[in-house]
């Protein structure tokens, strides 16, 4: 099992300051991103996430998304909702920018445990937002990593044409696999599983198949022999005759 901790540094950060400013609908914001940060940093815990792409994930904003999307199932319509867009759209935007800022000054820091964890609740703020208020991220997220399981005919040409970034995808796909299997209550008969499994398998039948070359490796003695017994007639050949042939067969036998 990954211990996380070890990628932090171990400064600690000075004391945390009050906010006075806070937008309305920031601290319930908060509180929700926060419980699904302390799953995140439950299931990267183990080994559903390994390090190097948590490493990247804490240098790039669509990576850590893309990876917040695998390891958790953030489903708005289960929450409480009502309440941000009560206040409207212009307040939705307003505490996007808040949580865009935050993500900014905790990537400037030392990246010691807690501060990673704001970073996380930030991040993840920001995707109950966008899922709230329907608000675009206009940023792609890379090739290595996709939210989505629905590929078109044409993407699958474009892997199929790419075999590494095939390689990827499938490994993408063989990550979400790890990470719902970690989770409490995972259920191999799911849609969502059996939906991993055929993308997983149609992935897969988009490989190269190597073709195996057969190697033919010719027989020089026979060849040699065949060579030198043709339109040779035993039964008509002198002692003498025999005697050399013989010796030739033999020689051509005992060669290395």
């Amino acid at each position: 099992m990954a211990n996380i901790n070890t990628l932090f540094a171990t400064t600690t950060d000075a004391a945390k300051k009050a906010g006075t400013r806070s937008l309305t609908g920031t601290a319930k914001l908060t509180q929700l991103a926060s419980a699904y940060a302390d799953e995140f940093i439950r299931v990267a815990g183990t080994d559903a996430i390994d390090d190097e792409a948590l490493q990247t994930a804490l240098k790039n904003n669509n990576e850590l998304d893309a990876l917040i999307r695998e390891a958790l199932t953030i489903d708005v319509s289960d929450e409480d909702t009502e309440f941000f867009l009560e206040l409207g759209d212009a307040a939705g935007e307003k505490m996007l920018k808040s949580q865009q800022s935050k993500r900014s000054r905790c990537k400037s820091k030392a990246m010691t445990a807690d501060n990673f964890r704001n970073l996380l609740t930030a991040a993840i703020a920001e995707c109950i937002l966008r899922d709230v208020f329907g608000f675009a991220k206009n940023a792609s997220v890379g090739a290595a990593r996709r939210a989505s399981l629905d590929y078109t005919d044409e993407e699958l040409d474009a892997l199929a044409a790419d075999q590494v970034a095939l390689k990827k995808a499938i490994r993408n796909i063989q990550s979400k696999k790890s990470i719902m299997k970690s989770k409490a209550g995972f259920d191999p008969s799911g849609e969502q599983w059996q939906q991993l499994l055929e993308v997983e398998k149609l992935l897969k039948s988009r490989r190269e198949k190597t073709a195996r070359t057969r190697t033919v490796k010719v027989d020089e003695t026979k060849a040699a022999l065949t060579t030198l017994l043709t339109d040779v007639d035993t039964s008509k050949l002198t002692k003498a005759q025999l005697t050399d042939l013989i010796a030739s067969i033999q020689g051509l036998t005992t060669e290395e």
